[in-house]
């Protein structure tokens, strides 16, 4: 009898096994999507690009679809308007980001960056908003750089990259580079120092500054952005490190210049207000930004990082 049901039982295995089908094994066509190097549209940029993968396992891309960019392995993502880069401009936009990015960062740190680093033509972040008494629109703020899932997205691969200034040049600069050591903070490569936090001459005693006239105050008070502070002192200075990496690698003579002008009726940036000329006396009367940035830039300058280089923009010039 035990034996008559093993056998039973064998049998039915052996049928499942026999209807098994290979092709329930096959990958459907979807968002999944490999790619290969080189793209074959740049002849000058695309050995450098397969150079990079080789070396660091990332893709660099002029030609990609709008699932590379928004498609986050479970929905869209968004935010931004973008269009791809041109080709043409692929080698010259590899120039500036190895001259104001790359050439920055050892094998070691390179692990970090994401699968694919997207060159567009185009990228601004857009906000809607709706100013009191007024109608609801949509704000278009350019961007150099945008995180996705598995990519970052990187603005100038066009014809406005023969035309850049030294100032957007050092304005890319700082926020690809903050953007790196944002990812080191995230993985424990550094953190926060204590002379940072010992530089706060508030305490990180927490109020708000969500109203206009509170965003001068704000910057005053030694803030970047309004919510840097929470009722937790730890939290509030790390989250005030973080916004202070934005500052790291961008050339003194921007940090210290005329104060960036903007809307205050714009809730994005009475939010996050630009930061150019945070250290300008107008902004910084009592230097209070600038303490906490010179704690900061000691600590980097301790760990190794090329503070004094980003400090300087001579490195951008043609």
């Amino acid at each position: 009898m035990r034996k008559g049901l093993i056998l039973g039982l064998f049998c039915i295995m052996f049928c499942f096994t026999g209807c098994y089908n290979e092709d329930e094994l096959t990958a459907t066509e979807g968002l999944e999507f490999h790619y290969t190097v080189p793209q074959g549209q740049s002849e000058d940029a695309d050995p450098r690009i397969v150079e990079y993968f080789e070396t660091y396992g990332f893709y660099i891309l002029y030609d990609f679809r709008e699932a590379d960019m928004f498609w986050n392995n479970t929905s869209w993502g968004g935010g931004v308007a973008m269009r791809q880069g041109n080709p043409a401009y692929a080698n010259a936009m590899l120039d500036l980001i190895e001259d104001a990015f790359f050439n920055y960062w050892p094998e070691r740190y390179m692990k970090y960056l994401p699968m694919k680093v997207l060159l567009c033509s185009q990228l601004d972040d857009m906000n809607t908003c709706r100013p009191t008494g007024g109608e609801q629109y949509t704000s278009y703020t350019r961007i150099n750089l945008w995180e996705g899932f598995d990519n970052i997205a990187l603005n100038g691969c066009s014809a406005e990259i023969d035309t850049m200034t030294l100032y957007s040049k050092g304005r890319f600069q700082a926020e690809t580079n903050a953007y790196m050591l944002r990812l080191l903070l995230e993985s424990g490569e550094i953190s926060v120092p204590q002379e940072f936090i010992d530089a706060d001459a508030l305490g990180y005693a927490y109020q708000g500054f969500w109203q206009n006239s509170q965003t001068d105050s704000m910057f005053s008070a030694g803030y970047l952005n309004s919510q840097t502070l929470t009722t937790d002192v730890q939290t509030s200075a790390e989250n005030d490190f973080r916004y202070y990496l934005d500052l790291a690698a961008m050339p003194l003579e921007i940090l210290e210049g005329e104060p960036a002008v903007f809307n205050y009726d714009d809730l994005y940036l009475r939010t996050e207000p630009p930061l150019w000329g945070c250290m300008n006396s107008a902004r910084d009367p009592w230097g209070r930004i600038r303490a906490k940035y010179n704690a900061m830039i000691d600590y980097l300058r301790e760990q190794g990082f090329p503070v004094d280089v980003w400090q300087s923009s001579e490195h951008l010039k043609d």
